[in-house]
């Protein structure tokens, strides 16, 4: 009997010691996994102002190229000197579907 009651006991602290390091896992995977989720938290509202900015800057560029643009006259471009081309020739490029054919066995 008092072997039993032994074993009963040593299972006890053997349940006891594994369910708080079980607990103790428990508690540093969440501790863990909270800092990663408000680290990626603060990383994506970063990432969003990072965003924000850089659109902004890409409305500015696309506004000086605009203006830019349409200050571009015929009149500049001979000031420069460029020439209007009297007989112009243009390259074509044959299309990929007519350069390639598909032969079929009938």
């Amino acid at each position: 009997m008092r072997n039993n009651i032994e074993k009963f006991i040593h299972y006890q602290k053997l349940f006891f010691w594994g369910a708080a390091f079980l607990l103790l896992v428990l508690l540093c995977s969440y501790a863990y996994l909270l800092n990663h989720t408000i680290r990626n938290v603060v990383e994506r509202q970063k990432s969003g102002e990072r965003i924000a900015s850089l659109s902004s800057g890409v409305g500015e560029l696309e506004s000086r190229y605009i203006t830019l643009k349409d200050s571009i006259t015929l009149d500049l471009a001979s000031s420069l000197g460029f020439q209007t081309v009297q007989n112009p020739v243009f390259i074509s490029r044959t299309a990929l579907s007519k350069a390639l054919s598909l032969n079929s066995v009938e």
